[in-house]
């Protein structure tokens, strides 16, 4: 009986116009949560056909080049070697040019100094000539 005589003690305190405006906003909050409830389903329709799929693939290349991680490091390191190997080659052609250049100078060098000993030797078997004619001159007189 106590608690029957409480209870229509808090319902005479109780506002109707109150009352009423919080079921308003009962209702509000309820259309609200709902819409949010459709919203989350549609997009976890979606996200489990399309996005589903594209999470596994990049899982699974995720774990294909997991295995590749311990080759990175030789990998590198090669890559490093090769890039200055292609430098190098990219300045071959040049440095192979100016060497010919150097073997072209050096054999008109020496044909230069064929010549000379050519002239040379000419020269000597004609001074030997005369100065063999000239001691047996000497000889004469």
């Amino acid at each position: 009986l106590n608690r029957l005589e409480d209870m229509e003690a808090l319902v005479a305190t109780v506002d109707s116009a109150a009352l009423e405006q919080t079921a308003t906003k009962a209702k509000v909050i309820r259309a609200d949560l709902e819409a949010a409830s459709k919203a989350r389903n549609k997009l976890m329709a979606t996200y489990k056909k399309e996005d589903s799929k594209m999470i596994q693939q990049l899982y699974q290349q995720m774990v294909d080049l997991e295995g590749l991680s311990g080759y990175l490091p030789s990998l590198v390191d090669r890559l490093q070697q090769l890039a200055t190997l292609h430098q190098q080659a990219s300045t071959f052609g040049t440095r192979l040019e100016e060497l010919e250049r150097g073997a072209t100078q050096m054999e008109a060098s020496v044909g230069q100094l064929e010549e000379g000993m050519v002239k040379l030797q000419e020269t000597m078997v004609q001074n030997i000539a005369t100065m063999e004619s000239n001691l047996q001159k000497l000889d004469k007189n």
